[in-house]
C-alpha cells in the first residue's frame, strides 16, 4: 500500500506506464486532501486557487497514468468538521497512516512531516520533486554565472554553442513559460520594445507576496519603496538590482543573484473603499504600480457583495479596514513562503506583531 500525502501532488509525478513492473499497489489518498484541495480552489486568494488546480490536476493525472495497470486508487478517511490549521492537518495525517498497518509506504515531499513519520516508526519516502528539464536546468546555470541575469542576445549565442540553432524554439517557449510562472522577469530594452527582440533582458526571479497598509499606498510612500521613482518606461537591469537589494535588507535576508518579484495583494474591500471614497490619486497609483516588470498586482476576494458589506466599507474607519486587511492575511496567507506585509502607521504594526507576524515578515516605511 502507498499513501499520498497532499503536498505530494506539488511537483511529484509518477513515471510512464511502461515503467510500472508492480503485481499490485494499493494507493490511498486521504480524504483531508481532497478537503484540503477544495479549500484551496474556494480560497479568495487567486495564488492559492492556482496551487489548488495544479494539485488537482496532478492528481487527474495521476488516475489517468494508473488506469489499466494493477493499480488501485482509494480515498479513504474522514474529514474533520471545522477548519484545522496546518500544524494538527499533519498530525491528523500521520495518526490516519499509523492506523493502516504495517505494510504502508507513505510518500510526502515534505521534509519535516517526513521526519516525524520516521520518528514516529512509519515507513516513509522523501518524494523528489519534479524533475527540471535539461534546457531549463542549462538556462538557470547560465544566469547564475551572469549573476542572475542575461540579454536575449547572450543567452542566445551561448545555447546555440551548446545545442544548435534547432534547439531556440524551444528554448524561447521555455523562457516565455517561466516568465508567465513567475520564475523570470523580462525587462524590455526601453528603445526597441518588440515582442521578443534580441534587446530584452532575463532575470531570475525570487516572488515575494506583499500585503500593504492603505496609509502606506495614500502617502506615496509604498510606491517610492517598491520603485525608488525609477520611470517605468525606462526600466533596466540595475533599477531593479537597487530595489532588491534594498527590498532584502529590509526582511533581514541575503542579497543574492536573484532579483525581487512582486505579488501585490489588493484585498477587494481596499479597492472599493478607495473607489467609494473617490481617492483616483490612489487607483492611479496602483494602476502605475503594475506597470513595472517586477509587479503584478493580484485582487484578493474579501468581499461578498452584499448591500450590507458594501455600506460597512463605505462607512469603515481606515484603521478599522486596515485591521480587517490584517486579519485576512493572518487567516490566508501567513503561513506562505516570503509572505510580507508593507506598514506605514505604528499601531498597525503593534497589531501585526501582536497577531503573531513575524518581524521579517513586517517592511515599516516612515511616513
Amino acid at each position: 500500500m502507498l499513501l499520498l500525502f497532499w503536498r505530494s501532488f506539488f511537483g511529484v509525478k509518477l513515471q510512464n506506464r511502461a515503467e510500472i513492473r508492480l503485481k499490485r499497489l494499493e494507493i490511498v489518498v486521504p480524504r483531508i486532501v481532497l478537503f484540503e484541495i477544495k479549500r484551496l480552489l474556494e480560497s479568495g486568494d487567486s495564488w492559492r486557487r492556482s496551487r489548488g488546480k495544479r494539485a488537482l490536476r496532478e492528481l487527474e493525472e495521476l488516475l489517468c497514468l494508473v488506469k489499466d495497470t494493477p493499480i488501485d486508487i482509494k480515498i479513504e478517511g474522514w474529514v474533520p468538521p471545522w477548519n484545522v490549521n496546518n500544524v494538527l492537518r499533519d498530525e491528523l495525517i500521520l495518526d490516519f497512516v499509523s492506523r493502516k498497518g504495517p505494510n504502508v509506504l507513505f510518500l510526502t515531499n515534505d521534509e519535516n512531516l517526513f521526519k516525524e513519520a520516521q520518528i514516529m516508526g512509519i515507513s516513509c519516502k522523501l518524494a523528489r520533486r519534479e524533475i527540471m528539464p535539461p534546457i531549463e536546468k542549462q538556462l538557470f546555470e547560465y544566469l547564475k554565472l551572469k549573476e542572475g541575469c542575461a540579454s536575449w542576445e547572450d543567452i542566445k549565442e551561448e545555447f546555440v554553442k551548446e545545442l544548435g540553432e534547432g534547439k531556440l524554439n524551444q528554448l524561447r517557449e521555455i523562457i516565455k513559460e517561466l516568465v508567465k510562472s513567475d520564475t523570470l522577469i523580462k525587462i524590455e530594452n526601453p528603445e526597441k520594445n518588440s515582442k521578443f527582440s534580441g534587446n530584452a533582458t532575463y532575470c531570475k526571479a525570487t516572488l515575494y507576496h506583499v500585503l500593504f497598509d492603505t496609509y502606506s499606498l495614500r502617502e506615496g510612500v509604498l510606491y517610492d519603496f517598491l520603485t525608488k521613482r525609477y520611470d517605468y518606461e525606462s526600466f533596466t537591469v540595475k533599477a531593479l538590482e537597487a530595489i532588491s537589494n534594498e527590498f532584502t535588507k529590509c526582511i533581514g535576508g541575503e542579497v543574492t543573484n536573484s532579483f525581487i518579484l512582486i505579488r501585490l495583494i489588493v484585498p477587494t474591500h481596499v479597492l472599493i473603499w478607495l473607489s467609494l471614497k473617490g481617492d483616483d490619486a490612489s487607483l492611479e497609483e496602483l494602476r502605475l504600480l503594475d506597470s513595472y516588470p517586477h509587479i503584478k498586482l493580484d485582487f484578493s476576494r474579501t468581499s461578498n457583495g452584499s448591500a450590507s458589506y458594501i455600506q460597512w466599507i463605505r462607512n469603515a474607519p481606515e484603521y478599522e479596514l486596515n485591521v480587517f486587511s490584517l486579519l485576512r492575511g493572518l487567516d490566508v496567507l501567513r503561513d506562505t513562503k516570503n509572505f510580507v506585509i508593507v506598514l506605514s502607521h505604528p499601531r498597525l504594526v503593534e497589531v501585526a506583531r501582536n497577531l503573531g507576524f513575524r518581524d521579517k515578515q513586517l517592511i515599516i516605511l516612515k511616513r
